[in-house]
């Protein structure tokens, strides 16, 4: 099986987005710590409209993917990020309604 490229975007609840960044930090090395992701690098890009925060990764395969929704670990880190914000469909932001949508590459969200 191949790796799969997924894309998550958050929209931070209000005062929330600090809670969102510190979720983000561990959640692609929560997923690759419990086998669930690849080592690309994770990518971050926000909305100049909305503020969403578009989280791009790898996942290692479409079977793991499927598995690390039943991991306790995982789980948690999810539970905090949606606390933190609503969870929203790319096509929700206006960027993604234009034919070469444009976001702001975000710095300082390191993950290891």
């Amino acid at each position: 099986m191949k790796p799969i490229v997924a894309m998550a975007v958050y929209k931070p609840k209000p005062d929330k987005e600090i809670d969102l960044l510190n979720s983000l930090r561990v959640h692609v090395p929560t997923l690759r710590k419990e086998g669930f992701a690849t080592l690309r690098p994770p990518l971050f890009l926000k909305s100049k409209e909305s503020g969403a925060i578009i989280e791009i990764f790898e996942w290692v395969n479409h079977d793991l993917k499927m598995q690390a929704h039943d991991n306790e670990k995982v789980k948690e880190v999810w539970a905090k990020l949606a606390e933190a914000a609503e969870m929203v469909p790319l096509e929700t932001l206006s960027e993604a309604k234009t034919q070469f949508p444009n976001f702001e590459a975000m710095q300082g969200v390191v993950c290891s």
